[in-house]
């Protein structure tokens, strides 16, 4: 919040509308840690656990009371956005009266940073002025980033969303992202997007004192259309940590990113970011999607994909918003170009067709190797259900294949017009 008011030149005041306070709103914190302080003091005398539990579990629920403090919250949207807090008052008249007189007398200072370098890093600012007994209200500063969108910035974004805008993007480790299209009838723009990182790829603290392992890694999507602007951005921050005789087997896991946006039709750029925060490296993958026309009146087809793994989930557990479910099967895909050896036999792929309930639509598969057909057949599929759809899950057989990268391209029909998709793979030795 405070980082898109400083984008917009947003002053923010806040009012305590709590008013004039007996007692400090920071008394039940004193309160609470001077018993922990007795509590600790009784253990290391007698040896004993303390009767209030963990001083640990103590601490963290002061931290909380002291977020959830009016004069901590309110005082810092106002502080960082250049206002003030109203406190300790009945008199609302005047309050806001000091509001009309603080913005009577603003000022706009513009400056280009020496600095060019846009790392992300949060940069402070200091407004002084040399007139004795004058207070000056001012933003604090601002991440450096290049791109700016009326999206906020997260502060553990700002970094990655930085080494966005590099040229070239950093390959540090190797990750797999990817957009997808599933024009359901009723969210003809879902757009569901997967990034997956290894977590043997992140850089590991170890402390030997403590016993403890910790990593951080930070994803970062940002959408963008032709145009350039930014349509969509989400992140997540994954802070891993543990026993150091559970490093190892921390170290085999997946981190599994995945949003599913709906967009407006037109061709977007998915750009995906993976940041690991303790060796401060990176690495992006962008590409593409295309959302079609809900106006569309002929058969059409999702994504292409190429499926990972699959899992049973038991009928409570399923997300029927999901589009990646068939049956009780929940499907993780792999995005990017998929790695496949002859050994594995057989590639398993899924798509959706949609259409008008009860209808039926011609299907083809082609694949493809260097722009040529190497083979083709047709795929009978079902009549679309209640909700215009029919998900299909099917395999090819890719141990005759030689080495080498190939398109796996559906094609759907219908006497209004055709529509198609294509997804990549390559096919390695034994």
């Amino acid at each position: 919040m405070v980082d898109t008011a400083n984008r917009a030149n947003v002053t923010i005041y806040t009012v305590d509308a709590s008013g004039l306070r007996a007692e400090s709103t920071v008394g039940d914190v004193q309160r609470e840690m001077t018993a922990a302080g007795i509590d600790r003091i009784v253990q290391n005398e007698s040896g004993s656990l303390p009767i209030t539990g963990s001083l640990l579990r103590v601490l963290e629920r002061n931290e909380d009371m002291l977020r959830m403090d009016p004069h901590t919250g309110l005082g810092d949207l106002a502080r960082d956005t250049g206002g003030f807090l109203v406190r300790d008052t009945n008199n609302l008249q005047s309050a806001f009266k000091r509001i009309d007189e603080d913005m009577r007398f603003h000022y706009v200072l513009t400056y280009a940073p020496s600095n060019q370098q846009f790392d992300g890093q949060f940069r402070e600012i200091d407004v002084k002025v040399k007139r004795p007994g004058l207070r000056v209200f001012a933003r604090r500063g601002y991440f450096a980033v290049r791109s700016l969108s009326p999206m906020p910035i997260l502060g553990y974004e700002s970094v990655p969303l930085a080494a966005l805008d590099q040229t070239p993007l950093p390959n540090a480790f190797p990750i797999r992202a990817g957009g997808m299209s599933f024009p359901e009838a009723a969210r003809p723009g879902l757009t569901p997007i997967l990034v997956a990182v290894q977590t043997n790829a992140l850089t590991y603290d170890r402390d030997a004192g403590q016993g403890t392992y910790a990593a951080e890694a930070v994803v970062v999507v940002r959408v963008r259309d032709t145009r350039g602007r930014v349509a969509y951005k989400t992140s997540q921050q994954y802070l891993l940590s543990g026993r150091l005789d559970e490093l190892e087997s921390a170290r085999t896991g997946e981190i599994l990113f995945y949003r599913q946006p709906e967009l407006l039709p037109g061709a977007y750029s998915v750009e995906a970011m993976v940041y690991d925060a303790k060796a401060k490296r990176s690495s992006a993958r962008i590409s593409t999607v295309t959302v079609p026309s809900p106006e569309s009146t002929h058969a059409r087809v999702s994504s292409v994909v190429i499926v990972r793994r699959a899992e049973q989930v038991a009928a409570g557990d399923r997300d029927d918003k999901n589009p990646l479910y068939v049956g009780d099967l929940l499907l993780y895909p792999d995005v990017g170009v998929p790695v496949r050896t002859k050994a594995d036999g057989e590639l398993a792929f899924f798509f959706t067709a949609y259409g008008r309930p009860g209808t039926t639509t011609a299907a083809r598969l082609e694949l493809l190797s260097q722009g040529h057909v190497v083979s083709a057949l047709p795929i009978t599929l079902a009549a679309f259900d209640a909700t215009g759809r029919v998900p299909q899950l099917q395999r090819i057989p890719i141990d005759a294949l030689p080495g080498g990268v190939y398109q796996l391209r559906v094609m759907v029909e219908d006497a209004r017009g055709s529509d198609s998709k294509t997804a990549t793979f390559r096919v390695e030795g034994q």
